[in-house]
């Protein structure tokens, strides 16, 4: 969803289901994600459901520039009013399953030898389904600096998965 479109939908929000179907569908699913993260998930999804009753009580007279990232900014300060933040674990549940299946242990150390910035853009771009210009705006970095992350992690891991299959190979 690009800018524009979100602060038109926002605009009527309060008198037009399809306003709202459009952005709680887009939303509601990377909000509940995003605060998981850090609380527990009934705290994520019942924040996110307040956030988006909280709409309907409040007409934006503004124009908001950085949706993706005013919506999470709401959501999580919705969630930490609602429950204290769990403990942070280093990887998702995710990669640990990989590891089990046949053929994916080697993804898996290479997916845990990237730093942790890099790996999160790995994680956003390919299990959570955002874009890079999203992700830049939820980390709070240049659109750029997502790219060129995204690159050297690809080529990162492709060294790192050739380099295991020389050594196996030999």
């Amino acid at each position: 969803m690009n800018v524009k479109e979100f602060n038109r939908l926002i605009k009527t929000y309060r008198y037009d289901k399809k306003s709202v179907n459009r952005i709680y569908t887009f939303y509601y699913p990377r909000i509940v994600w995003h605060l998981n993260r850090s609380y527990d998930i009934d705290v994520a999804e019942a924040a996110a459901k307040e956030l988006f009753l909280q709409l309907f009580l409040v007409e934006i007279k503004y124009y908001i520039h950085k949706p993706t990232v005013w919506m999470m900014a709401e959501a999580e300060r919705l969630a930490a009013k609602k429950g204290k933040k769990k403990e942070k674990t280093v990887k998702p549940e995710a990669v640990y399953m990989l590891e089990s299946e046949d053929g994916f242990a080697e993804l898996h150390d290479a997916l845990d030898k990237l730093d942790d910035e890099s790996f999160r853009i790995i994680e956003m771009i390919y299990w959570e389904g955002y874009n890079q210009r999203e992700i830049a705006e939820i980390l709070r970095i240049e659109h750029a600096a997502v790219r060129k992350k995204h690159s050297r992690a690809l080529k990162k891991i492709g060294k790192l998965l050739d380099k295991r299959k020389e050594t196996i190979g030999d």
